[in-house]
C-alpha cells in the first residue's frame, strides 16, 4: 500500500519574509537603476552639445565666420534691444526692435533640419523678414496667411533629455494672442554665451565667439578673432530657463557668464566686486568665487530669485530665471567648446576661470571639469 505524500506551502510568515527581502532588494537597486538612466540622459545632453558645436564649425567653414546670437539689427540687451513684435512686414532696418532668428536657426541645416531652415528662409525672405511677423510660418491649410509659428515647433535635438519643465515658455507675453497670429513659443534647452556681463548701461559686453549683430555690423566673429584658440573658448552650454526659453528666438537662446549684485535704485546694473573690466581681455580678477550665473537661479527659500533681472523685451515683466544650469546629477552644466569638445562644468568653478573661458581672448589655461 503506497499513501501520497503531504505537500507543505509556504506558511504567511515565510511570504511576508520573502515579499520583504525583494522589497529591500529593489530599493537598493533603485539608486543604481536611476544613477544609469542620468548617466545615460547626461551621454545624450552631451552628444547633442557636441553636434550643435559640429555644426557651428560646419557653419563657420561655409560661411568664414560664425553664425550670429541675432540677425535682428540691435544689440540683445539695452534700451535698443529688439522685442517679439509683429513688425512690419518688411525687411530689417538698423536699429527695428524686432525679434531676430537665432544663432540655433541659423544651423539648423548643419543639424539635419535642413528642409525646416529651407522653410523658415522661403517664408521670411532669407531670414530678413522680422521673426515674429505673421507672414513668417506654416500654412497648412494653403489659405495664404500662415497659422503655425515656428516658434511653436520644439525640437528633439534641442531638449536637454534631464529637463524637467514645460515644453513651451510660459511667460504670458509668449502665450497665444500676445504675439498677434502665434502660438506658444517651444522652450530649448541649448543657449550660446555671447558675453560675460553687463555694462554700467545694462547692455552685454559681447566678448565671446558668438555675438549679436549689433557687435560687428551684421558680421559674425571669424576663427582668427579667437585668439585664445576654439578649444579655449565656450560657445554654447545648456539651460533650465522655462520662462522665456525659446530656441528660435534671438533675443531668448542667449545667456552671460557674470550675474548682477543688484540692480541699483537708478536702474544701474553692478556686478559684485567686479572692476570695471575690458570688453576683450578678460583681465579682470572676480574676487567673488560665487558670482557667476552656473545653476543660479530659483530656491526653496527664494523662489522668484532671478539670474538676470534686466528684461530682454521691454514688454516683459521681468528677466531671466536660469542661466547656465541643468538638472544633472552631481552640480554640473555640460558646456561646448568651439574646436566642438563637450565638458560638463561644476557650479563651484571660480569665477575668474568660467569668465575667461568664455572671452575669446581671455588667455586662460584649460577649464578644470
Amino acid at each position: 500500500m503506497t499513501f501520497g505524500m503531504r505537500r507543505r506551502g509556504f506558511t504567511l510568515v515565510e511570504l511576508l519574509v520573502v515579499i520583504a527581502i525583494i522589497a529591500i532588494l529593489v530599493l537598493l537597486l533603485l539608486p543604481a537603476i536611476n544613477a544609469a538612466r542620468e548617466a545615460a540622459r547626461r551621454n545624450g545632453c552631451s552628444n547633442q552639445l557636441r553636434q550643435l558645436g559640429l555644426a557651428v564649425k560646419n557653419f563657420e567653414g561655409t560661411n568664414s565666420e560664425y553664425p550670429l546670437a541675432s540677425s535682428a539689427k540691435a544689440p540683445l540687451l539695452g534700451s535698443d534691444a529688439a522685442t517679439p513684435a509683429m513688425g512690419s512686414g518688411q525687411e530689417y532696418t538698423e536699429g527695428q526692435k524686432d525679434a531676430g532668428y537665432s544663432w540655433l536657426v541659423q544651423i539648423l541645416p548643419y543639424i539635419e533640419e535642413k528642409t525646416l531652415f529651407t522653410e523658415i528662409s522661403d517664408s521670411s525672405n532669407k531670414l530678413k523678414i522680422p521673426a515674429f511677423n505673421q507672414q513668417v510660418g506654416r500654412d497648412p491649410t494653403g489659405s495664404g496667411t500662415p497659422t503655425v509659428s515656428f516658434a511653436a515647433l520644439r525640437l528633439g535635438a534641442l531638449s536637454c533629455p534631464s529637463f524637467g519643465g514645460s515644453d513651451t515658455c510660459i511667460a504670458t507675453e509668449y502665450a497665444g494672442g500676445t504675439i498677434p497670429g502665434q502660438e506658444d513659443a517651444a522652450t530649448g534647452n541649448y543657449v550660446c554665451l555671447p558675453g560675460t556681463y553687463l555694462n554700467n548701461n545694462q547692455e552685454l559686453v559681447e566678448n565671446g565667439a558668438i555675438v549679436s549683430w549689433d557687435a560687428k555690423r551684421g558680421k559674425g566673429m571669424r576663427v582668427k578673432d579667437i585668439t585664445d584658440g576654439e578649444s579655449k573658448t565656450i560657445i554654447a552650454c545648456e539651460s533650465r530657463e522655462e520662462d522665456i526659453g525659446s530656441w528660435y528666438d534671438g533675443q531668448t537662446a542667449w545667456v552671460m557668464a557674470l550675474r548682477e549684485d543688484e540692480i541699483a535704485s537708478d536702474g544701474t546694473g553692478m556686478l559684485a566686486k567686479l572692476p570695471t573690466p575690458s570688453p576683450e581681455d578678460g583681465s579682470p580678477m572676480c574676487t567673488d568665487e560665487g558670482n557667476h550665473t552656473i545653476n543660479y537661479g530659483p530656491t526653496n527659500t527664494d523662489p522668484d530669485l532671478r539670474y538676470l533681472s534686466v528684461t530682454p523685451f521691454s514688454q516683459f515683466d521681468s528677466g531671466r530665471k536660469w542661466g547656465p544650469s541643468s538638472e544633472h546629477s552631481g552640480n554640473v552644466v555640460l558646456h561646448v567648446w568651439a574646436d566642438n569638445h563637450v565638458k560638463p562644468i561644476k557650479e563651484d568653478i571660480e569665477a575668474t576661470v568660467y569668465f575667461r573661458q568664455i572671452t575669446r581672448r581671455g588667455g586662460e589655461p584649460d577649464a578644470p571639469e
